[in-house]
């Protein structure tokens, strides 16, 4: 009877929060993902025999859901876009990335799921689990917990996934949500590396209209930037490093969530503008450019 007490209180007090919460921000869309490292394809993850990752999974987006959260079903978006044949290649990065695209969720949050065995028999069973929540626009980290179910004479994994996540779920979802609040108020952070091809004309300093091409490029980020938040971190003859370039979560004139590929077409179309062709390539929240 205490330990349900105990439970009902923290489930009353969790409520609490996210109400305070949504008076503040709307809950964000998110997406529990199971940890896969470059061994394995986040594609057949749940294709083990157990089915204890689809059962955790399913579980801690269940719990979330009871707090007002709207989390995508990573089980149903995985089969909707492998029918859609969405998923190219076989680097896990880029199929994150596309899976990610296609679902569509604001943050998703990695999950890394360990069991845990106990007992000269191993007839206690755990489970520990690894939360990472990450803004998807941007790859920028939100917050991060880990947290024991203990060990029980049982197999139910979903009260197992419970028990853990009930443990984290107060502090992950505080800092996750101060953290997205930020973002969406100062906007997300890229970082953009400028550099030039071997046998290209261009250099910083050649001069674009009596300027300097660094400043060139100075203004117009200044110009694109979230409240013309940003910061030159490094430039040479060769190369131009710019930290914390803030975008909006939202493209004001489009009314479309931002992305890094959509930040690189705009830097990639202003310098087709000045008849300057570049490449870009995203990945995560930095951005690539090279001037050919």
């Amino acid at each position: 009877m205490k330990s349900f007490l105990i439970t009902l209180l923290m489930f009353v007090s969790l409520c609490g929060q996210c109400q305070e919460a949504s008076s503040e921000l709307e809950l964000p869309v998110l997406m529990f993902i199971p940890y896969t490292s470059e061994k394995h394809d986040i594609r057949t993850v749940l294709d083990d025999s157990t089915g204890t990752v689809r059962t955790v999974i399913t579980s801690i987006a269940s719990y979330f859901q009871k707090l007002g959260y709207r989390p995508k079903d990573f089980v149903e978006q995985l089969k909707q876009a492998k029918e859609a044949e969405i998923f190219t290649g076989d680097n896990q990065t880029e199929l994150l990335s596309q899976l990610l695209q296609f679902a569509g969720p604001e943050i998703y949050v990695k999950t890394d799921i360990i069991p845990v065995k106990d007992g000269d028999n191993n007839e206690y069973n755990g489970i520990r689990l690894n939360l990472n929540a990450i803004e998807t626009s941007s790859g920028t980290v939100l917050s991060s917990q880990t947290g024991s179910s203990g060990t029980f004479q049982t197999k139910d994994y979903q009260l197992l996934a419970t028990k853990a996540v009930e443990k984290i779920a107060p502090e992950f979802l505080a800092t996750m949500n101060s953290a997205f609040k930020e973002i969406k108020a100062k906007g997300a952070p890229y970082q953009l590396i400028f550099s030039f091809d071997q046998g290209s004309k261009y250099n910083m300093e050649y001069e674009i209209k009596d300027r300097a091409f660094k400043n060139v490029l100075a203004d117009w980020i200044e110009n694109n930037s979230f409240k013309n938040a940003f910061h030159i971190k490094y430039t040479t003859a060769v190369k131009m490093i710019v930290e914390d370039v803030r975008i909006p979560l939202i493209d004001p004139t489009t009314g479309k969530r931002n992305s890094a590929s959509k930040f690189a077409e705009k830097i990639e179309l202003y310098l087709k503008s000045l008849g300057i062709k570049s490449s870009q390539t995203p990945k995560n929240n930095i951005i690539y450019i090279t001037i050919k």
